[in-house]
């Protein structure tokens, strides 16, 4: 259609020069944000993720797995890095709001650090950069597990009630026999 009335169709390369130079725009400003709203303690705290101290697994490295085995060693694992999740977000909560990231944002940003190795996450040139990721990460990490935690209660309440109403039939269909 476009062709016929004589309409020129920008290039992908052109197409994909605007997005890019749009998304950079947007993420200059949230850099910016971040540098006003980060106090030097909540930097530190962030960089603590990326640390090993005494030969131990980087914090990151070990809440970055999501299980979701009914299993009550497992639940209690992600209860607890549910409960990690949760002190990072109240801590950081005041960048948290003066960012106000849409959610693909934050999906893509988490995404990007789950893939991403420790030493990539550490040699980022910007700080800020790698702290708007972190915080998307927390963000992210957060919603995802108390998402998890919900269909493994709604999982267990539901195998609770079939495994009593399994041993209610069981128990009316031995009264029956009983009473023939």
């Amino acid at each position: 259609c476009c062709w016929q009335q004589r309409i020129e169709i920008p290039t992908h390369h052109q197409l994909a020069s605007v997005i890019t130079d749009s998304f950079n725009i947007v993420e200059s400003a949230w850099l910016c944000q971040l540098e006003k709203s980060l106090q030097p303690n909540a930097c530190d705290a962030l960089d603590t993720l990326l640390e090993s101290s005494d030969g131990l697994p980087v914090l990151l490295s070990e809440i970055r797995a999501i299980s979701a085995s009914l299993q009550p060693k497992a639940i209690r694992k992600n209860v607890d890095t549910c409960l990690v999740f949760a002190e990072h977000l109240a801590q950081f909560g005041t960048a948290f709001s003066a960012l106000n990231l849409p959610e693909k944002a934050t999906e893509h940003y988490a995404t990007w650090v789950k893939k991403a190795t420790i030493t990539q996450l550490n040699t980022f040139p910007n700080r800020w950069k790698r702290y708007l990721h972190l915080l998307a990460f927390i963000q992210h990490q957060y919603s995802l597990r108390q998402d998890l935690l919900m269909d493994i209660f709604l999982k267990s309440t539901q195998a609770g009630l079939n495994a009593a109403t399994k041993e209610e039939d069981r128990r009316d269909l031995g009264l029956r026999a009983e009473q023939a």
